[in-house]
């Protein structure tokens, strides 16, 4: 987002050569924030197809927050001495 009154500003006070080569940078930086935020909104939304598939049909009513908590108990157990998980029991809710 940009602030109105303050591009006017800078470009009153600024060269104009350094105000369109800020302005350019500032453009360059935004278009790659929004590929960012998409590239992240994709893989979370991988990671969650990825924990439905491990827990099973009835995770799909959980969270994202029930979901990472699923996969922190999970791997707790694994680290226990003397676990001998196989697999995930199926959520049947």
């Amino acid at each position: 987002m940009q602030d109105p009154e303050l591009v006017k500003q800078l470009k009153e006070n600024l060269p104009e050569a350094l105000f369109e080569r800020l302005n350019g940078s500032l453009s360059i930086d935004r278009d790659r924030l929004r590929f960012a935020e998409y590239k992240v909104r994709v893989l979370e939304e991988r990671l969650r197809l990825v924990r439905i598939e491990k827990y099973g049909p009835g995770s799909e009513k959980l969270s994202e927050a029930q979901l990472e908590l699923l996969d922190k108990e999970y791997s707790l157990r694994r680290c226990q001495p003397g676990s001998s998980i196989k697999a995930w029991p199926v959520i049947g809710w």
